[in-house]
Parts: C-alpha cells; sequence; structure tokens
C-alpha cells in the first residue's frame, strides 16, 4: 500500500498549505493569517503539515511546529525546463502581461515543489487559486480550493479597471476553481457568488467534495470579557488594508459626524496602504483620506495608523470599546472581525457578503447598510450612547466566539480532507 494511503487511513495526512502572500512581516492579510493558524493545528493533530509561500521565514513561522518552504528562484535554477520556459516568458509575454506571467510563474514553482516533495494526500490553495492550477491538471494529487474575494472581485469592488492583463489572471482563477478536486468556503456567501462556475464542473458536485468551512481563531480562555474603560481607551477600531471596498471612507465620513456629539471619542484605523482611483487618478488611498482629514480638522479625533503584528494588534483589540467592518462589495468572511469576537467585543459591520454570517444583529453586534453614511452614524451613536447594550453584546461573544475555535474549525477540516482524500 502507497504511503499517503497509509497515513489517511490512520488519519494523519501529509498536506501541503500554498500561501498566497509574501510573508514578510508578521501580519499577514486574512486567508493567510487563517491558513497559517489552520495549519499549525491540524500539525497539532498529528499531521505532516508544509507551508509554501513566495515570502520569507519569519518568527510566527519558526514557533510553529509544521515545515515552510520559502519559494525563490534558487531552488528550481538546476530545472533546466523550468529556466528555458521562464527566459521564454521573460522574452514574450512578460512585456505585455507582466501579471499574468508572474502567476504562471508561482503555478510553475509550485508545480515542481510538488513534484519533488510529494506525494501529498491535500493541497490547499487558498486566494491565489491559480497557483495549483498545473497541479491538477498534471498530477494525481487531490487539490482543495479554497474560496475567497479573488481578483476579479477585488478590482470591481474597488472601481478599478480591468486590463487584458488581469483578465487572464481572472481566467486562471476560475479555470483553477472547475478544475479541483474540491472546494472549500468559509461562507456561505462565497459559495453562492461562485455556484454558477462550480455547476460547470459537475464532478466536485457528484462527489459532494464541497463545503463551507469558517475562519477560525485562537481563543484563550483567560481573556476576560468585562473591560474597565478609561479616557486613554474610549476609541473605535477598524483594522484592514485601507482601500474604497472596505469602507474606510465611509467610515470616516460617518464619524465626522459622531465627534459632534462625542467630542471625546476616537476613530483608530489600521492597515496597509493600496493604490486607488480618484476622480481618474491613480492616488495612493491612505494619502487621500488623510489630506480628507486635515482638510476637514478631523486629526485630533481620527488615526490613520500602518499595519501591525499579531501582537501589536491584541492591545488594541484588547482596548478599544468596540469594532467596525464597514466593508463593501463581495467582502467574504473577515478575519479581523472573528478577531474582535475572540476578544468579546461588541461588533458592528455592513450588511454585505459575509459579514451577516459573523454578526447577528442585536445579539452580539449590529449590521447597517453598505456605504450609507446615515445608517453608520446611528448605528455608532446607539451602541456608544448605550453602555447595557454594548455590555450584552460583549456578553454574548464570549459564548459565542467558541463556535470559530480553531481546534473544532482543525477537526472539521481534518474530517472533510479525508474524506476528499478516499474519494
Amino acid at each position: 500500500m502507497a504511503q499517503g494511503v497509509e497515513r489517511v487511513n490512520s488519519k494523519d495526512m501529509k498536506i501541503l498549505f500554498i500561501c498566497p502572500e509574501d510573508l514578510k512581516g508578521e501580519r499577514r492579510g486574512g486567508v493567510s493569517t487563517s491558513t497559517l493558524i489552520l495549519a499549525k493545528h491540524l500539525a497539532k493533530l498529528g499531521n505532516e503539515v508544509y507551508v509554501l509561500s513566495r515570502g520569507d521565514e519569519n518568527s510566527f513561522f519558526r514557533q510553529s511546529n509544521y515545515q515552510v518552504y520559502i519559494i525563490s528562484d534558487f531552488e528550481f535554477k538546476k530545472n533546466i525546463f523550468l529556466k528555458i520556459l521562464c527566459k521564454v516568458l521573460d522574452r514574450g509575454l512578460k512585456k505585455f502581461f507582466p501579471e499574468f506571467v508572474g502567476r504562471i510563474y508561482w503555478a510553475l514553482y509550485v508545480f515542481f515543489f510538488v513534484k519533488e516533495k510529494g506525494p501529498f494526500d491535500i493541497i490547499e490553495s487558498p486566494e491565489w487559486c491559480n497557483n495549483a492550477l498545473f497541479i491538477s491538471l498534471f498530477t494525481k494529487s487531490k487539490v482543495v480550493v479554497k474560496l475567497h474575494r479573488g481578483w476579479y472581485c477585488y478590482l470591481k469592488d474597488n472601481d478599478l479597471p480591468i486590463s487584458i492583463d488581469e483578465w487572464l489572471i481572472c481566467l486562471l482563477e476560475f479555470l483553477s476553481i472547475i478544475f479541483a478536486t474540491a472546494l472549500t468556503s468559509p461562507s456561505e456567501f462565497m459559495f453562492n457568488y461562485y455556484k454558477p462556475l462550480i455547476t460547470i464542473f459537475k464532478k466536485i458536485r457528484k462527489n459532494e467534495n464541497i463545503k463551507v468551512i469558517p475562519y477560525g481563531v485562537e481563543i484563550e480562555t483567560t481573556r476576560k470579557f468585562k473591560l474597565k474603560y478609561t479616557s486613554k481607551n474610549r476609541y473605535l477600531l477598524s483594522v484592514g488594508r485601507i482601500e474604497k471596498a472596505k469602507g474606510s471612507f465611509t467610515l470616516i465620513k460617518s464619524f465626522e459626524q459622531v465627534i459632534k456629539r462625542y467630542k471625546n471619542i476616537k476613530l483608530i484605523l489600521i492597515g496597509e496602504d493600496t493604490q486607488m482611483f480618484v476622480k481618474k487618478k491613480l492616488v495612493n488611498y491612505k494619502e487621500y483620506l488623510k489630506s480628507y482629514i486635515y482638510k476637514n480638522h478631523l486629526e485630533e479625533g481620527i488615526l490613520l495608523l500602518p499595519k501591525k503584528t499579531s501582537t501589536q494588534l491584541r492591545e488594541y483589540y484588547k482596548n478599544c470599546l468596540f469594532f467596525i467592518a464597514p466593508s463593501v462589495g463581495t467582502e467574504n468572511f473577515p478575519m479581523v472581525l472573528l478577531e474582535a469576537v475572540s476578544y468579546n467585543k461588541a461588533v458592528i459591520g455592513s450588511n454585505t457578503g459575509g459579514i451577516p454570517e459573523i454578526i447577528r444583529h442585536k445579539a452580539n453586534g449590529l449590521l447597517f447598510s453598505p456605504n450609507n453614511t446615515r445608517d453608520l452614524v446611528r448605528i455608532i451613536e446607539l451602541l456608544l450612547g448605550n453602555d447595557k447594550l454594548r455590555l450584552e453584546f460583549e456578553q454574548y461573544n464570549a459564548r459565542y466566539k467558541k463556535r470559530f475555535d480553531i481546534r473544532k474549525i482543525a477537526l472539521q477540516t481534518a474530517s472533510f480532507y479525508n474524506k476528499v482524500s478516499k474519494n
């Protein structure tokens, strides 16, 4: 019997996670954060877990109990075929379609890595799902693609133009979904969004290799849900990329109205900058928002901070009054919202995407109409003016967060992976 089959039968699998981002710092995007936490806990269950990244190793990896491999050019120089192919792509397509060629490189690197280090019982490819396309097409590996807010959604949600280069990237992502062995999604919303595409490939549906598994968070049993608020921690918090689709400008405009009534409250937005089109001009969006803040004399009440490490973010979560996720468009299942819930915080979110699958309206938080400044002002002031309601939400989240305990999520994931491996 093959070694891979023996591992499956003993419930110990050899699993490869392909991480979608450069991991040059401790703080990553939500998809990568959830992937690395899941990898760590699947390794704790006795599985042999590998993580493949395009970035650099950091302290998060060194503290974890799985093996990490970093994609870099020198690992593949000895492969003559890959070396020739890369030269052809460089001299031909790269000049016209640089992003598309970059994705092809990534998929090729992953393919040769799997050929060298495999076989794997399960290969999960989140977000940048086209990186597993060649594995699905040219190997017998079981590829699980995690559905996400893909490149097309990102461009559309942020009103960014779609070039031929970017359409080719979207095509790669769609093909990866179609040819995957199985699919998972952290939200029902994202599964339904891709449902017309999924039904094209009946094999996935026939084998029932589709499952909605939410992201998980590490729950600290010692976290208390009651906090004595002081003048130093009377602030509202929002974490995530500073972009149009995350609703950053809507939140700032809403808070501009709120501080007219609540002058001792601050708003803190934490996240990395992006480039957005404003009045047909491509600008650094964080700088654009800062100019609005200074122009309207809001700098004492609104702070725009760079992205933080996971350790640094703990203090911001712990000490905020409550958390706000003002996204628009096809938001999936915000990891930052789950993290706020794990700190027992009352939460506010826009009624879009997978956010209503985390926020139970009037139970653990409040929902508002997306991109609706007036509605968001009303909701924020309701929570600021009602300490009893906020405490009720915090008490609810002290119990509700256990639903997303990564230990439970890891067991659900392992069970699904075993099923996919045996089909």
